[in-house]
């Protein structure tokens, strides 16, 4: 991120576990979830994705059960323990989408 980029919603850091799986894809992975914000997320875990893959994402809230949303692939890195940290843009079409990232964000504003 540049210095002059600005986001519109403060990121928080977490610790929630996901699923996540390209679209055209059944089998889900896990992955953790270590900081997100209104419009997106970070994931660590075994597999990596490459740019522009469209994913689905499914993470477990206490507070609302399962809640499902779609994203866009905005980067993958490898790390130094072999581990992918991937950035994921949340695609937000239509109410139920934003209402499912507005209550993840939430949940996890308030922890």
């Amino acid at each position: 991120m540049g210095m002059n980029e600005k986001r519109s919603w403060q990121r928080v850091k977490v610790n929630l576990k996901a699923k996540c799986r390209l679209v055209d894809v059944a089998a889900y992975s896990f992955y953790q979830i270590t900081d997100i914000h209104h419009e997106g997320c970070c994931i660590v875990g075994e597999s990596g994705f490459q740019e522009g893959q469209e994913v689905r994402i499914v993470v477990h809230i206490p507070t609302e059960g399962e809640i499902y949303l779609i994203g866009m692939i905005r980067w993958s890195r490898r790390d130094e323990k072999g581990e992918y940290n991937i950035g994921i843009k949340f695609l937000i079409n239509g109410q139920m989408a934003e209402e499912s990232s507005g209550k993840l964000y939430s949940f996890c504003v308030s922890r």
